[in-house]
């Protein structure tokens, strides 16, 4: 019985657009989550987008949470909700804005996008991770190349005997193997 008149409560205060009330009565009955999501519409009407987003993260629609974070510039929280929603690709850019590269980079190797991961790490200065991001993007040779320069001579050659006859790095790669070979 009284949740019956909880409920009717809760529809009147919402068609009365009062969703502070509404959310706070729903919070009491354990609906905190829709609660969140009252407020956060709530919040949204009002143009404050950041305590919408806020709301909205609460809530659990974490891509609509990012898709505010991100309006509002605010590119770690953007990321960390894309993230927490399983969008590897959109968290990696908003870290990257945000000068995180290391998450970047996690985030785009996660996402499959291993050139962008590479490059992330070159900035980060892990050159070992940017040669093994560079290989599984399939560009053996700069890889090759980034283990020749740290002296990785090992690591080089496992690379570089990767690249197949018929790619066009091939003869680049048999010249660095030679010049490997040669040394040795």
């Amino acid at each position: 019985m009284r949740q019956g008149r909880d409920g009717k409560a809760i529809d009147f205060l919402l068609r009365a657009k009062d969703a502070p009330r509404a959310a706070e009565l729903m919070t009491k009955l354990g609906q905190g989550e829709e609660a969140a999501r009252v407020l956060a519409e709530h919040h949204r009407d009002l143009g404050d987008d950041e305590e919408a987003a806020r709301c909205f993260e609460k809530s659990g629609e974490l891509l609509t949470a990012g898709d505010i974070y991100r309006m509002l510039e605010q590119y770690e929280k953007a990321g960390e909700c894309y993230e927490r929603f399983g969008d590897s690709a959109q968290a990696a850019e908003m870290f990257s804005l945000a000068g995180d590269r290391v998450r970047a980079s996690a985030s785009y190797e996660q996402a499959g996008l291993y050139t962008e991961a590479a490059d992330c790490a070159s900035e980060t200065g892990d050159e070992n991770k940017q040669a093994e991001l560079l290989a599984q993007a399939g560009n053996h040779l700069k890889a090759g190349a980034i283990h020749l320069k740290a002296r990785r001579i090992d690591e080089a050659i496992e690379v570089l005997q990767q690249i197949q006859s018929d790619h066009a790095d091939f003869a680049a790669a048999s010249a660095k193997l030679g010049e490997i070979f040669l040394k040795r």
